[in-house]
């Protein structure tokens, strides 16, 4: 061949070899950002995980801290008194009234409680036994942020844009409600983030099937089973999300043509996952070692229909502790931000849209039938419910990503504005709140007189600045002799051991010309004050927009 026969060969595969080169540019260039993207959100998350946690010791107890602890070790040690070969003390255990409770996260959450122990008694200048309580705070946060990872995941199903995604993601860890809950509920918390993650994990799941892009069945199933007895570790009533599942997979099932592989729904993966799920939920409650059949449903009927003296201050009414429509309507109408209202009216026009998407019709069912059976069933078998909607926080994702889709499925644009505009809300409320962000009612509520028309129980939470505060006012610590407190076992492990702290109900008589200082927290607003007495302190926010001030404890300086 001559120069000129190459020459002309050599022009004719210049082009292609540019088109292949600059293709692979291209790719690498979307494969760097993708990484970077992925690098960027991981930090966030990973700085988002460590300031919740910080922010998470600093807010005073709750009287369930006390009384989960003392059920971790009473059920550990029955169980390892088991394991030794003595039954007297696991016999003791079957008349204890918490023992169904699960034990799964507490063993996760313990060592890091024995390791932050000395340094948060150190740093707080609390005593060891209130430091090992505050210490389970930083893991109860660290489990949300892990369920915010799963919220990205799941907004991924149907958004295709990262930014959307994250600011939608961005909202749900902001939103104040679901945030101070992270930062003081011991089991409420954990089972809302364990929840999405098994919903998260179940729908991978489905997709993975449907789309045949791996081949990771059996770890798939196997992970799913490990997640869902962990799920029911922290809460027994938790096996519920099976319904879910059945949903979730008989949907995908029968959308797929009929044949042996294109079915999730095999006895084979049944079996592998009960087996592996039974074994851990036993593992995980020592109570039903010796009989687990009877005693794992015995467990459920407790925990479902768990015996709670009193009522739920709701919209002014004393409502008794169960699931009726006007409990939970009065009390979502009040928590729900607006953002997750004005996305659920939108909900209907979204299936149009996602219809002829086999993957995104499934997991948008799967969202819609987990945020609606649950509400269907506990008011059917009238549950226990009380302390407002903590006890149905695992709701709350679910309808965070349902309305944030639809809303994203409508518009884009309309998506993107209404994510920020309700985060930048969310993070103005953090800030007024801080760090009381479980105080939290919505755009709506706030402008309510919510002191006195709705139930404040785990306000109890401001008592460790109250304290701090009296400690230090030379108004009564000169002068008196006690400070009568209520409930005293959240005042005293942050006054000065020095100082004397007494229930209120020991406020009986005092001498004539003595002072006395009463400390209220819960519900401070309702303590009928006598007329000797004034007010000196009290510890309250504003929510932004409102004028309305809530106040969760006061002190009232009386004489007689």
């Amino acid at each position: 061949m001559g120069t000129k026969g190459r020459n002309s060969l050599q022009f004719r595969l210049n082009p292609v070899t540019c088109t292949v080169g600059k293709r692979m540019r291209v790719t690498a260039v979307f494969r760097n950002r993708f990484v970077a993207t992925r690098v960027v959100l991981s930090l966030l998350l990973l700085v988002f995980a460590v300031l919740g946690g910080i922010a998470s010791v600093q807010s005073g107890l709750t009287i369930d801290d006390a009384t989960e602890q003392l059920t971790f070790r009473t059920i550990t040690s029955a169980a390892k008194s088991l394991l030794q070969g003595n039954l007297e003390e696991y016999n003791h255990l079957q008349s204890y009234g918490d023992r169904y409770y699960g034990i799964g996260f507490d063993l996760l959450a313990y060592p890091f409680q024995i390791l932050l122990q000395p340094h948060l008694a150190r740093a707080l200048r609390v005593d060891a036994d209130t430091a090992l309580l505050l210490a389970i705070r930083p893991v109860i946060f660290f489990l949300f942020a892990i369920s915010v990872a799963a919220f990205y995941r799941c907004a991924r199903f149907f958004i295709n844009e990262r930014g959307i995604a994250a600011a939608a993601s961005a909202t749900y860890a902001a939103c104040p409600y679901l945030f101070g809950h992270a930062m003081i509920n011991v089991r409420d918390s954990p089972f809302m983030s364990m929840y999405l993650i098994c919903t998260y994990l179940s729908l991978r799941l489905v997709k993975r099937h449907l789309h045949r892009t791996e081949d990771k069945s059996v770890a798939d199933v196997a992970g799913l089973a490990c997640a869902t007895a962990a799920l029911a570790s922290i809460r027994i009533p938790g096996l519920m999300i099976l319904v879910q599942y059945a949903f979730t997979f008989g949907v995908a099932d029968f959308s797929k043509p009929p044949g042996p592989r294109s079915r999730i729904l095999t006895w084979q993966k049944i079996t592998c996952f009960s087996a592996i799920l039974l074994f851990l939920v036993i593992l995980a409650f020592p109570a039903v070692w010796l009989n687990p059949w009877r005693e794992i449903f015995a467990g459920i009927h407790f925990v479902g229909w768990y015996y709670q003296p009193g009522c739920t201050l709701t919209w002014g009414q004393c409502m008794e502790s169960y699931a009726t429509p006007a409990y939970l309507l009065g009390w979502f109408a009040v928590k729900l931000p607006l953002v997750i209202v004005a996305g659920i009216a939108v909900v209907p026009f979204t299936f149009k849209k996602i219809w002829g998407h086999s993957f995104q019709r499934i997991a948008y069912l799967t969202l819609l039938f987990g945020s609606v059976y649950v509400l269907i069933v506990i008011v059917a078998l009238r549950a226990h419910l009380y302390d407002e909607t903590r006890q149905l926080l695992f709701i709350y994702p679910l309808l965070f990503l349902l309305a944030l889709i639809a809303i994203y499925l409508a518009s884009r644009r309309v998506a993107l504005a209404a994510a920020l505009l309700a985060l930048g809300m969310f993070l103005w409320d953090q800030v007024r709140l801080h760090p009381y962000q479980y105080v939290y009612f919505n755009e709506f509520g706030r402008f309510l007189d919510i002191d006195r028309l709705f139930e404040t129980d785990y306000w109890g939470i401001s008592a460790r600045e109250h304290a701090r505060a009296l400690e230090t006012d030379a108004r009564f610590v000169r002068r008196l002799d006690c400070l009568y407190a209520d409930p005293v076992i959240l005042y005293r492990p942050f006054i000065n051991p020095n100082i004397c702290v007494g229930p209120l109900d020991a406020l009986t008589e005092y001498p004539h010309g003595n002072e006395a200082v009463i400390a209220i927290t819960c519900s401070p607003s309702r303590f009928a004050m006598p007329a000797s007495c004034w007010q000196i302190s009290s510890i309250a926010r504003t929510l932004p927009l409102s004028n309305r001030t809530i106040t969760m404890a006061a002190a009232y300086d009386c004489r007689r």
